[in-house]
């Protein structure tokens, strides 16, 4: 185990814990680093940790799609559950910190080029003795680099960027205001780069440090006004650049920001400034106006930030990772000097300290470090044990893979309450917050890093897998390779071949097997079909979402395979187990909007005709309004018309009006009983196993390929037929 630094939610003074949490286990694009020192950066990490609940409020009121997942919650779930829900996510721990550096202990499959024992520098990682680090975040330590210098690599690239976004030229006269920590680097950096550079803050101490460093002017703006001071120093021109580096809420530093640039000069804001802009300086002076966001191309691109995929440099030169990298530079040429910075060094375990001078407000600090001990790979190493909770002896001793919002809002408290069901270990890849607090709330006995720890102990029973969808099939037949039953969340798999390898896994095993296809367990479903009457039936779904930001991860084809192959299967098995019947054929048409593909797309209406001759419809929005209900389901049948609202709503036509209210959820914790049940031996008729899974995923695949080629698609053995009489179909027109 290993020792990580963590934020205090409810606490603005900056109070931070020590927790004990699994070593991370990389992943394919991963590096494991042995963390020697991390900087604490006073303006910025001081700015994240005085954020409050409130600010979570504030932006849950002001969104409308969330302000409809909340009332969803307190329909379905009521308040205890909301309440719960909404206490876990503030009482979550947050892993702070950013930059650090150290040395390579182990490194993902798909890595190359890096080895352990070698010195590297990281960005993300947080104040932990151990790191998980993306390939593309992190670079090697030059020789003539110490640690302590190196660990401020993330803070060199955020300056880098900033002045590259600048466009500031050799000769040019640069006005940086602030000059904290990013401040003084943008200035060194700037400095190097042949500028003359003007330095700008409302504390003495910090510009004396900065004309210490070689700021040649310094202008306190406390004492002076900096537009006028500024015009002065450049005679009346005003300054070519400025760089905004300043964290606070006074707007006139924006509108100075404006003042002092010159004609056709350009603005670039760093920090986080109030902008509440005048026009006349922007119109008189023809002035640019330009953001500079973290550490350069690559942030915020989930796939560029996994290591999954890399910018090719003809067309980016300057990424994150290279910003890093020509920071380093500058530091080992002695063009950039960072030891002066560095206001304090402490012990991990001291922690608490070191942000008690962050803090303090008579304290002119700017950097502190944290220290490490070398850290050493053991087979311990990726587990911590807890005091569990008692159990009844004959309970179902669950394993948890994955430890998200949702299995920790719904799962976990599901199977705490469950009298024949106790939690064993939890696994958690990387940063462990979601496993510690996991383990905290719920008693779990250990809580690991590594899958394997969970798939081959002895004391777990049944595997809940609750990770990302593209673990799903692995998982399922490495469990059921281990003898355990599997529960797993939606979907089972992301192609045909994955479903076909995991089916065939769990069969041979014989081991109980379910999906968390809970829509079909719901209070409401259940009394739904009890007034349904015989085929043949109409059933028409709709589900109105909120449109997800292009980098999603659920819309990135290899992680979560888009909407359709990914969610879809909660639908049709809802629609399969209405319908009462074999899903025979599918037909479906989507909306495309460029740059989405057919498998990030999220608009689709999907028809499937069973063999009882009833046909259902799916129809999949992201078009709606926050006020439609989120799943609405509506059948007619033998006269009768029968409208369910978000599962907390039934309304019943016939010859008289019905109307039945239910807020007990979405049958979750009702599909867990089911399964807890089958791993009891009890039979239990409305598992959705394997075959309700193969039903279902296969409505996803053949919708799938309906999409590809414009025609029908068969489903399960209809769909093998299909397959067979298209086996001349050109490449790519297949799916699954």
């Amino acid at each position: 185990m290993m020792r990580q630094v963590y934020r205090r939610v409810f606490d603005r003074a900056g109070k931070v814990v020590v927790e004990e949490v699994p070593v991370p286990t990389p992943a394919a694009h991963d590096v494991l680093v042995g963390v020697r020192y991390s900087l604490i950066s006073a303006g910025t990490e001081a700015a994240t940790l005085q954020k409050t609940p409130l600010e979570l409020a504030r932006q849950t009121w002001s969104d409308p799609w969330l302000r409809a997942n909340v009332k969803e919650m307190l329909t379905s779930g009521g308040w205890r559950a909301t309440a719960d829900r909404v206490m876990d996510q503030l009482s979550m721990p947050r892993p702070v910190g950013y930059s650090g550096a150290g040395v390579v202990l182990e490194t993902g499959r798909e890595v190359e080029g890096i080895r352990p024992g070698v010195r590297v520098a990281f960005a993300t990682g947080g104040h932990a003795e151990v790191v998980c680090v993306s390939r593309n975040l992190l670079v090697p330590i030059p020789d003539g680099v110490d640690d302590r210098s190196a660990c401020f690599v993330t803070v060199g690239g955020i300056c880098m960027q900033g002045v590259r976004r600048s466009g500031a030229e050799i000769g040019d006269v640069v006005a940086v205001i602030g000059q904290g920590l990013i401040g003084q680097v943008t200035s060194q950096i700037l400095l190097a780069a042949g500028a003359n550079v003007i330095g700008i803050d409302v504390n003495p101490a910090k510009l004396a440090r900065s004309r210490a460093a070689g700021v040649g002017e310094v202008i306190d703006a406390s004492a002076a006004d900096p537009v006028a001071a500024v015009r002065r120093l450049t005679g009346g021109l005003g300054a070519d650049r400025v760089i905004v580096c300043a964290q606070t809420d006074d707007a006139d530093v924006a509108n100075q920001a404006m003042q002092m640039c010159r004609r056709q000069g350009r603005v670039t804001f760093v920090g986080i400034v109030r902008m509440d802009l005048e026009r006349m300086p922007f119109f008189l002076g023809e002035l640019d106006l330009g953001f500079s966001r973290a550490y350069g191309p690559g942030l915020y691109d989930p796939r560029y930030e996994s290591g999954a995929t890399d910018y090719p440099r003809h067309y980016v030169r300057w990424t994150a990772q290279e910003n890093m990298a020509e920071f380093l530079r500058l530091v080992a040429s002695g063009k950039v000097h960072i030891a002066d910075f560095i206001n304090g060094i402490y012990p991990v375990e001291r922690a608490q300290e070191a942000y008690d001078r962050v803090f303090d407000r008579h304290d002119p600090t700017i950097a502190i470090l944290l220290e490490y001990r070398p850290a050493a790979l053991t087979p311990e190493a990726r587990q911590v044990a807890r005091v569990p909770r008692p159990a009844p002896h004959d309970a179902v001793r669950f394993g948890v893979i994955g430890a998200g919002n949702f299995t920790r809002g719904v799962h976990l408290p599901s199977l705490a309450r469950h009298p024949r069901a106790t939690i064993t270990c939890v696994a958690t890849r990387s940063s462990g917050e979601g496993g510690l607090q996991a383990a905290t709330r719920f008693g779990v006995e250990r809580h690991v890093s590594d899958s394997a720890l969970v798939l081959n102990a002895a004391d777990v029973d049944a595997v809940l897998i609750a990770t990302r969808h593209d673990a799903h099939a692995d998982l399922t037949i490495a469990a059921a390779g281990a003898g355990k039953a599997v529960f797993c969340e939606k979907p089972p798999a992301l192609s045909r071949e994955e479903l076909q390898a995991a089916a065939a896994a769990v069969r041979t095993a014989g081991v109980p097997y379910a999906v968390d296809y809970n829509r079909r367990y719901a209070p409401l479903t259940r009394r739904l079909l009890q007034l349904v009457s015989g085929p043949p039936l109409l059933v028409h779904y709709t589900v109105s979402i909120q449109a997800l930001t292009p980098e999603h991860w659920t819309l990135d084809p290899d992680e979560g395979g888009g909407r359709l192959l990914g969610e879809s299967d909660h639908f049709f098995d809802l629609m399969n187990v209405i319908a009462g019947s074999e899903p025979v054929e599918v037909m479906a048409s989507a909306i495309v909007r460029p740059p989405q593909t057919l498998v990030t797309q999220c608009n689709f209406v999907v028809q499937v005709r069973y063999a009882n001759g009833s046909i259902g419809t799916l129809t999949y929005t992201d078009l709606g309004h926050p006020r439609f209900p989120r799943e609405r389901v509506q059948v007619f049948a033998g006269g009768a018309v029968l409208t369910l609202d978000d599962f907390a709503r039934l309304e019943v036509l016939t010859s008289r009006r019905k109307l039945f209210r239910r807020p007990r959820g979405k049958g979750h914790a009702e599909a867990l009983d089911a399964f807890i049940r089958a791993c009891r031996g009890e039979p239990v008729p409305e598992l959705a196993g394997l075959e309700a899974a193969e039903a279902a995923f296969g409505c996803c695949l053949a919708a799938m390929e309906s999409l590809c080629t414009g025609r029908v698609a068969g489903v399960g053995t209809h769909g093998e037929a299909r397959a067979a009489g298209d086996a001349a179909a050109p490449a790519g027109r297949r799916v699954g």
